[in-house]
């Protein structure tokens, strides 16, 4: 489990840095540290955003939420039972998301926030 976990923050860091050097060079046209910091701010925030949802989702609080839809459309459409038996196979929000992506992309995120932080605070003092 840890050994999967520290792989996929590894390649998760590793999109983030190639995806920071590639939006920098859209955004700004030229790559200098401090363009390269703020790209990877933006996307290490986003990355916190998604893996925030994730573990929301992944603690089943969408869970009760989707039932609900599920069945009150179950009891509205006119084919029954076919209906509620597509329902129920069906996976909730909690099981869409596995635990080591979600964690892993919460780890690489804090790393990468961290990082762009300590980055940007020494480059201006």
């Amino acid at each position: 489990m840890k050994s999967k976990l520290f792989k996929h923050t590894i390649i998760y860091i590793s999109i983030s840095f190639i995806l920071s050097f590639i939006l920098s060079i859209l955004i700004y046209k030229y790559i200098t540290v401090l363009s390269m910091i703020n790209t990877l701010f933006i996307i290490a925030l986003l990355e916190l955003c998604a893996s925030a949802l994730m573990m929301t989702a992944r603690g089943g609080f969408f869970d009760a939420i989707t039932h609900s839809f599920r069945t009150t459309y179950s009891k509205l459409t006119k084919k029954g039972e076919l209906i509620k038996d597509e329902i129920a196979e069906m996976r909730m929000p909690s099981e869409m998301f596995s635990q080591t992506a979600t964690f892993s992309l919460l780890t690489c995120s804090v790393i990468l926030f961290t990082l762009s932080l300590i980055v940007g605070y020494s480059i201006a003092y």
